[in-house]
């Protein structure tokens, strides 16, 4: 948790209450998560123009503790839930309702949350989320980019550069354009 912007000094360890699934949320033990660039500039509290979302002079409340990427097991379900179950391997992104680095995190089951393939583990799956789904979304969706065309991709390192180079060089068969579309 961090209660000021700052170096990485400004991260605490804090005991907090294992939340509680409404509607139609599953609660998540999280079993892995990363730290992504895009969390470095949210404790730091830049891009300066970031603050508007995050807080002007210091965290809002429910930005305080980070992380976007997770795998874990689905350990309760709300009373409206029905697409996973007690159990269920899952991974996705919290987007702007970050928490992935507490032990447990809700999420609507419509979230960016999907199952996980059973050869893949928990510390696999939680590294592949950003970088694949900000390449489909830039590449497929902003882009536009189908089977056939050309693309070229600067700078294809990093996580989005690698999976954008992976995308543009093989067509999506269509179950994992499903799944993608979900996660």
């Amino acid at each position: 948790m961090f209660k000021a912007y700052g170096p990485p000094e400004v991260l605490t360890q804090v005991d907090l209450p294992t939340p509680i699934p409404r509607g139609d949320q599953v609660l998540i033990r999280v079993h892995a998560t990363t730290v992504t660039a895009a969390e470095c500039g949210m404790r730091r509290g830049e891009p300066r123009w970031g603050r508007l979302i995050l807080g002007p002079r210091r965290p809002r409340t429910g930005v305080r503790v980070l992380g976007l990427e997770f795998a874990g097991e689905v350990t309760a379900v709300g009373p409206t839930a029905r697409r996973y179950q007690i159990g269920d391997r899952v991974f996705g992104f919290t987007g702007f309702a970050v928490g992935a680095n507490a032990e447990y995190k809700c999420l609507s089951e419509r979230a960016s949350l999907t199952t996980m393939p059973p050869n893949v583990t928990y510390a696999q799956a939680a590294a592949s989320v950003d970088g694949f789904t900000t390449a489909w979304y830039f590449l497929r969706q902003l882009a536009r980019v189908r089977p056939g065309q050309r693309v070229l991709v600067i700078g294809g390192s990093g996580s989005i550069g690698t999976y954008a180079v992976q995308l543009a060089t093989q067509p999506v068969p269509s179950s994992t354009q499903s799944a993608a579309a979900t996660t």
